[in-house]
Formats: structure tokens, sequence, C-alpha cells
């Protein structure tokens, strides 16, 4: 065995423990997920997705540790290695970020759809954001300051809202009711979860132009957060 090789640093389990159980966590996510909702469910394809998008970054990491210390063994400067490293990683990242997306907005559909029955950990982690007190205040908050910039919309066109300020202001009554329900004590989950999806989602009826399907959208969230049936 060379130089090189001996002094070339091993991975650990502590170093690889992270990759590891990310990798490891999703695979038993994405089979709970196909047990309980079925191979063809949308969210066990984004799992697997997301599942993919995390080896690739770590395989990408793990050649350049290695080939990092390879070079830095013969006394040769890693830089254009680690340039190269990072630009590969930028395509596994993007997609990685895209799929995380993806799988909260779909674990947002199953919590406000009920499903009580489903359980693995990305969905439970899901759950307990949701019932977190300090995670419906700042929902609420968002909600208070949407309907504040519709009173008193922006003058500048650079600052101009994204949403149709004639149709939040329709419905401001609605949404105030709903902060307040959100601020109170145990608030609906399903209900949560459709305001976040509301509110998260650019394609959502609170960023339309149209005032009904928003006014129904409102008034199934205030029925979720009142009973959670």
């Amino acid at each position: 065995m060379g130089p090189a090789m001996r002094s070339l640093p091993r991975l650990s389990v502590r170093d690889s423990s992270l990759g590891a159980k990310s990798i490891g966590g999703l695979r038993h996510d994405r089979a709970l997920a196909e047990a309980q909702l079925g191979p063809a469910h949308p969210l066990v394809g984004l799992l697997a997705g997301l599942q993919t998008s995390i080896e690739q970054m770590w395989v990408v990491a793990v050649v350049a540790v290695i080939g990092n210390a390879l070079l830095l063994s013969e006394r040769r400067s890693p830089i254009p290695l680690l340039i190269g490293a990072g630009a590969t990683e930028i395509i596994p990242i993007a997609r990685w970020a895209t799929r995380r997306i993806a799988v909260r907005e779909a674990c947002l559909v199953l919590v406000s759809q009920g499903c009580r029955s489903v359980h693995f950990g990305v969905l439970d982690r899901v759950r307990r954001r949701l019932a977190d007190p300090r995670h419906q205040a700042t929902l609420a908050r968002s909600i208070i300051g949407l309907v504040e910039a519709a009173q008193c919309p922006p003058t500048r066109p650079r600052a101009r809202p994204v949403f149709s300020v004639r149709v939040v202001r329709s419905v401001a009554p609605e949404l105030g009711a709903i902060a307040e329900r959100l601020l109170a004590a145990a608030p609906g989950l399903q209900g949560v979860a459709l305001i976040e999806q509301l509110i998260r989602n650019g394609g959502s009826p609170l960023y339309g132009s149209d005032v009904e399907p928003l006014r129904r959208e409102l008034g199934r969230a205030r029925f979720l957060l009142q009973n959670d049936a």
C-alpha cells in the first residue's frame, strides 16, 4: 500500500451518520407510505425522488472527501476538485429542495384530508409542526399581515402585493376570524394544514382573482379549525 493510501482517512460511522440516517429514514418512510397508501400514491414517488437526491449528494460528497485527501497527500491543490464537486452538487441540491417542498405539500394535503391512521416519520413531523402553538401563531400573523397589506396597499409598483387587494378585502372578516381561531387553544389540525396550504401555495385561491373559490376554502378551513372531524 502506497503512502497516499496509508494517509487516506477512513470514513467513520460518525462521519457518515448524517447521510446514512437521512437515506435510511427516507427508505423507511417510503416503505411505510407504500404499505399504507399504496405504491401508486404520489407521495410514495416523491419520497423515492427525495431519497435519490440525497443519495446523489452523498455520493458526490464522499468522492470529494476521498479525492481531496488524495490530492493533499500528494501536496497538490484540492481547489479544482472542490470547485468541480460544488458544481456537480448544484443539480442534486436543486432537485432535493424542490422535492422536499413537494413532499411537505403532499403531507399537508394528507393532514387536511384527515388520514389519521396513516403514520410515518415525515408525515408525523408535519403533524407535530402544525400542532405547535408557535407555528399556529406564525400562520395567524401571516394572515393578519395579509389583511393589513390589503387595507393599505403600497402605491409603488415594485412594492405591490402578489395577491388581489380586492379579493382579500372582500374576505377580510373571514380571514380575521381564522386568525383568531389559530391563536385560540387547540385549533383542528386539518384546518391548520389547509390554512398553511393556502398561504404557502402561490397557486391557491388566496392569490387568485376570484372571491368565491377563496370564500369556499376559508369556510371549509373555519369548519375544520373548529371541528377537526
